[in-house]
């Protein structure tokens, strides 16, 4: 009897506790938001863990049984409500950083259909796809625009993007440079957007070694024309007709005439190589990520000793032909590129045994079509040089020797012409056939067609029988 007695009180015990301590339901909302909650009963008494966090209002007294929560910081309380019945129902609220509304706005703004944003704090998160670098980069420049405070590294988009070139690889080493990773290093933009075709760009160079005095040979003078008007002078007889750029339908946009006489420039300049006025340095060929640099260097490495604090340190400076480009494609498929060229060399001089290096670069930022090249000159290496003659024994008496001598000074001044070549490479683009893939595909297609047509299919009267 006592046992059943004491089976009983145990059962109205856990239903009394049952019914005071209701199970823990999540309430959800933003900084700044505030949601209703229903209780279900008439609300006497009503509490917030941490009025920092969340604040907990009963509206009037018509609605008894609801409350408001308003959301003030971010965090984790508890709100407990206190019903007529003697329940003691329990709520979690949670309060979350991210703030739709905001996020709504600047996902409306940017209009690409399948980019995501979400705004958490001060930090803007972008998720989802775009097309190529030239959609991400648009998107994170409408995010800037809702970034509180200054962006510590300017973004932009299309062919105004970040040009800034890297030259720490280079012999000469800018103090601004911006490493392209930096675009979000305040962090207060979250780039996880998904490329699905980045924009790829062929980078094709030609390095020519040129004799100044041959330059003309090649139809064009940097400096004024012989009218008015600053630019290419074009020379008659270069390639039959006398132009210039500086003046007429080429003035406003030179880049027209070094595309129409492209071919005709090529030719010239096999022309001086073949008659040994030119040589071909080298023809190197990059492709890299549109927004992205990329560098090609010719040349070699000289070794600097350094003394310090009694030992000896051998570091290594790069010389040659440095070339670093920075392409951006642009919606209507026109590359702007950031250029810089810089040519390094011995001079024959040194100072405390370590030989000195002389530079000469150039850097220029244009816009053309895919497929047009440019053209950089101007690089100039003069050298001076000494020969002298003389009768032996007679040259060499002091006052005297002079008129038994015969000297001849030589100066050599060389140019060298960088053109290069940007093309777009398109995602569809077939990979070219070599001359051994061709004759292969060719033979097998002969084959093919003198292969004898055979009848795997028998005849009616073989089938009837063996069936």
């Amino acid at each position: 009897m006592r046992t059943i007695l004491k089976s009983i009180a145990i059962i109205f015990t856990l239903l009394a506790l049952s019914m005071t301590a209701q199970a823990k339901e999540v309430v959800k909302l933003d900084v700044n938001a505030t949601v209703y909650v229903n209780a279900g009963s008439i609300i006497t008494r009503i509490t917030s863990g941490n009025p920092r966090i969340a604040v907990v209002k009963q509206i009037d007294p018509t609605f008894k049984t609801g409350f408001l929560v308003e959301g003030h910081g971010v965090g984790t309380t508890v709100v407990l409500v206190w019903t007529d019945y003697g329940e003691i129902k329990e709520y979690m609220v949670v309060v979350s950083p991210e703030d739709v509304g905001q996020a709504l706005l600047i996902e409306e703004a940017i209009g690409l259909p399948d980019v995501h944003v979400k705004k958490i704090g001060e930090k803007i998160l972008l998720t989802g796809s775009v097309k190529n670098q030239y959609e991400r980069n648009y998107a994170i420049q409408i995010a800037s625009f809702y970034v509180k405070g200054k962006v510590s590294v300017p973004i932009s988009t299309g062919s105004h993007g970040n040009l800034e070139l890297d030259t720490s690889s280079a012999t000469s080493k800018s103090s601004d440079d911006i490493d392209p990773s930096e675009i979000e290093s305040d962090g207060a933009i979250v780039d996880l957007l998904k490329m699905l075709h980045p924009t790829q760009v062929k980078l094709e160079a030609q390095v020519i070694d040129i004799n100044s005095s041959n330059t003309s040979d090649l139809g064009f003078q940097y400096g004024s024309g012989s009218g008015s008007g600053a630019g290419i002078s074009i020379s008659p007889g270069a390639w039959g007709v006398g132009e210039s750029i500086g003046r007429g339908g080429y003035s406003n946009n030179p880049l027209k005439w070094l595309d129409r006489h492209r071919t005709d420039l090529f030719v010239s300049i096999q022309a001086l190589v073949d008659q040994g006025k030119a040589r071909i340095l080298s023809r190197p060929s990059i492709t890299t990520m549109s927004g992205e640099q990329a560098t090609i260097q010719i040349g070699g490495q000289i070794p600097y000793t350094t003394s310090n604090f009694g030992g000896t340190t051998v570091q290594f400076k790069d010389y040659g032909i440095i070339l670093q480009c920075r392409p951006i494609v642009d919606g209507d498929n026109k590359i702007t590129v950031a250029v810089h060229a810089e040519v390094s060399n011995l001079s024959g001089q040194s100072v405390d045994g370590q030989p000195i290096i002389s530079n000469r670069h150039a850097e220029a930022v244009i816009n053309l079509e895919s497929g047009t090249s440019m053209l950089i000159g101007g690089l100039m290496d003069s050298s001076e040089g000494k020969n002298v003659s003389k009768l032996p024994l007679l040259g060499d008496i002091p006052i005297i020797g002079e008129f038994f001598k015969y000297s001849h000074r030589t100066r050599n001044k060389r140019e060298l012409v960088i053109i290069v070549t940007p093309t777009v490479v398109e995602t569809t683009d077939t990979a070219p056939m070599t001359d051994e893939m061709r004759s292969s595909f060719a033979q097998s297609k002969q084959e093919l067609q003198d292969r004898e047509d055979v009848n795997i299919n028998p005849d009616k009267t073989t089938y009837t029988e063996f069936k």
